[in-house]
């Protein structure tokens, strides 16, 4: 049995019943009775480790309910029990006789544990405002991880309420993020993970040691689109159906995101929602202006356009009319619309070439044609487009090492295949090759959902 703080020895008499409404169980830290508490969990050693210690207790004889929800009076009960065993050496608060918090939101507010009385006791407490009480119960002199300058995605605001108790928490060891780099402040909290969090609080051989990466990647899917029209023809999709999208999207809370916001997470520049979606339509049709954006205006949505240099502004019969710069321009003056590079003119499939690839053996021929597409490729981007110096959508999706090499060469920070899969980016990693979604013309957007959860 490992040696513990003298203080944390006193818990299991003074905090049995810090989460109310529990059934204190003798167990021991090796062997703990809850079915519902797997050996392999992730918290398995914590709330074995917090019910020996006689932090936190089971429900019954036989269940711990780790999925079960936190409270803010429970909260606030815990914290108080841990500070005042901690400054006093016992605990002498208990269940008031109005409600049963009474005693310990009142020792909260005069040890500035909560700042303030208000709020429903009884609701469900969220990531951060556990951090912040938390963060509020440490003694002044906690030892601190060195994470340098990354943040949460979803934690980089300053002035958010609860950015200070959050990185207090995490670096102290005490509660850190999921393995997408983010914290989710607004999820509530289980009783697996107050579980860790006390008994990290209580001793501190149990906290996080070491840097915590914020390498982890987030999952983002690029939707691949061609054109927009009001009947259905192939690589092309109505409004309506694109509408079912745009919905789909508000419903499940995705954000749609642009090359430019993906460069700048990369970068450390700033951040990416919670669930970035990145929809990219190719060729540059005038579809797009027509159909597609009165939507994105009316959603508050984003699209990336990769359009092929020699036909902008080519006119032909219904969908093979592409749109110019200038009238992506007049068109979209609010910016919903991002431009990318398809190539100048190496949309097109010869006996030796298919669009960016070369299939013969003359290597110098094929590095000189690629190289001269995107210096004119580049020419037109100017300084309104930028993103067409920055991202190369390779034509139908065929590529090849050497492609990779000259488009690296050549400034291209980015480039998209028509490869299936889900596309995962974070600071500091690489953005090539990335995967799409064929948001097909039949595709519903619930049906569309479901193949994005395929991956």
């Amino acid at each position: 049995m490992r040696k513990k703080n003298t203080w944390l020895w006193c818990a299991a008499a003074f905090l049995c019943l810090a989460i109310c409404a529990t059934i204190p169980i003798s167990v021991s830290a090796e062997n703990i009775p809850f079915t519902d508490v797997p050996r392999d969990a992730w918290y398995y050693d914590s709330v074995a480790q917090a019910v020996s210690d006689g932090i936190i207790n089971g429900t019954s004889d036989t269940t711990y309910s780790p999925d079960g929800s936190l409270t803010l009076a429970e909260c606030i009960k815990l914290a108080s029990c841990i500070h005042q065993l901690r400054e006093e050496g016992t605990v002498t608060l208990g269940n008031g006789t109005v409600n049963w918090y009474d005693d310990y939101l009142a020792y909260a507010l005069e040890h500035g544990i909560v700042n303030t009385p208000d709020g429903n006791m009884n609701a469900k407490i969220t990531r951060g405002a556990v951090a912040v009480i938390f963060a509020n119960t440490l003694a002044p002199r906690t030892p601190r991880l060195n994470v340098g300058t990354r943040h949460f995605a979803d934690v980089w605001d300053e002035s958010l309420w609860y950015y200070d108790g959050v990185y207090t928490l995490y670096r102290c060891g005490i509660m850190i993020g999921g393995d997408d780099g983010r914290f989710y402040p607004g999820d509530h909290v289980s009783r697996a993970e107050i579980a860790a969090v006390a008994v990290r609080m209580t001793d501190a051989s149990h906290r996080v040691k070491g840097e915590i990466s914020f390498m982890a990647k987030v999952r983002l899917p690029i939707l691949m689109y061609h054109d927009f029209a009001e009947e259905t023809k192939d690589y092309t999709i109505t409004a309506a159906v694109f509408r079912s999208h745009l919905e789909m999207f508000r419903r499940e809370g995705y954000t749609t995101v642009s090359f430019e916001d993906v460069l700048r997470y990369q970068s450390g520049e700033d951040n990416l929602p919670q669930k970035p979606i990145l929809l990219l339509s190719d060729d540059g049709y005038m579809g797009v202006l027509d159909y597609a954006l009165p939507l994105l205006r009316e959603y508050g949505m984003k699209m990336s356009v990769a359009v092929i240099g020699d036909m902008l502004g080519e006119r032909g019969e219904g969908t093979l009319t592409h749109f110019t710069l200038s009238e992506k321009t007049l068109a979209d003056p609010d910016g919903r619309i991002e431009l990318v590079s398809h190539s100048h003119g190496l949309h097109q499939i010869t006996d030796s070439m298919k669009g960016a690839t070369n299939l013969t053996l003359n290597g110098d021929f094929y590095r000189d044609i690629v190289t001269e597409d995107c210096r004119v490729m580049q020419s037109l981007a100017l300084n309104d487009f930028p993103m067409i110096n920055s991202v190369f959508v390779y034509p139908y999706g065929a590529y090849t090492a050497e492609s990779e090499a000259v488009l690296g060469e050549m400034g291209y920070s980015v480039t998209v295949t028509t490869d299936k899969g889900i596309a995962e980016v974070s600071h500091g990693g690489g953005l090539r090759l990335l995967p799409r979604i064929t948001a097909e013309w039949f595709l519903s957007g619930d049906a569309l959902l479901k193949e994005i959860m395929r991956y």
